[in-house]
């Protein structure tokens, strides 16, 4: 079984090893979007491909799983097939190391865990998570004044038009499947809050435009 961010090393022309990331798989069919050496920093700097391609399961080499998807758990597995890793780029290990390569590592750090945001809770306007009397809800745009009224329906309305939305290119594809990512752990957590509290489950993927 292969999920959308895994990573897979394909037999490729001439018995070379092609890298790629997975986007999807129907049956057999597994879509990727392949990792290609570019002009840049003489021809050592890797960057996907804005294209899909389909693969076939018996052209897999090799397959590593990313799971759960984070900055740390993608670091790891492209290290694996010998590559490191900035925001946007990719280079071989070895040519790294060897300063024949420079990456922009700084944003790529560990996260510490320990990162305050700069809100000010001051006011009473911005309420901390970890204080918040209740579950998040939906707003009904029936019992708000018109202005605040048609910010909510515009908003799920634009929530609406996303869920029917099916990009076909790569970057399309990617950030479908981070926003549908995070947002089915948002809505796990909000309901898992609410069935403590007593309170029925929301489907946050259908917000009321009236």
């Amino acid at each position: 079984m292969y999920t959308p961010g895994d990573l897979l090393r394909i037999h490729g022309e001439n018995d070379e090893d092609w890298y790629a990331e997975v986007l999807e798989q129907t049956g057999d069919d597994i879509e990727v979007c392949y990792l290609r050496p570019t002009t840049e920093q003489n021809g050592l700097i890797w960057r996907f491909t804005d294209d899909a391609s389909i693969v076939g399961e018996e052209s897999v080499r090799e397959h590593v799983r990313v799971h759960p998807m984070t900055r740390k758990t993608v670091v790891a597995a492209w290290k694996h097939f010998g590559f490191v890793v900035d925001i946007h780029n990719f280079a071989r290990e070895e040519d790294f190391n060897a300063g024949r390569v420079l990456l922009n590592l700084e944003h790529m750090d560990d996260d510490s865990g320990d990162e305050k945001d700069d809100y000010d809770y001051t006011d009473g306007w911005v309420v901390p998570d970890d204080v918040a009397d209740e579950p998040f809800t939906i707003a009904d745009p029936t019992k708000l004044d018109p202005a605040a009224a048609a910010w909510v329906r515009e908003t799920h309305d634009a929530v609406n038009k996303y869920n029917t939305w099916n990009p076909t290119d790569r970057s399309g594809i990617g950030i479908k499947h981070f926003v549908d990512n995070l947002a089915r752990r948002a809505s796990n957590d909000t309901n898992n809050r609410r069935w403590s509290k007593r309170m029925r489950e929301i489907d946050f993927k259908v917000p009321p435009t009236s």
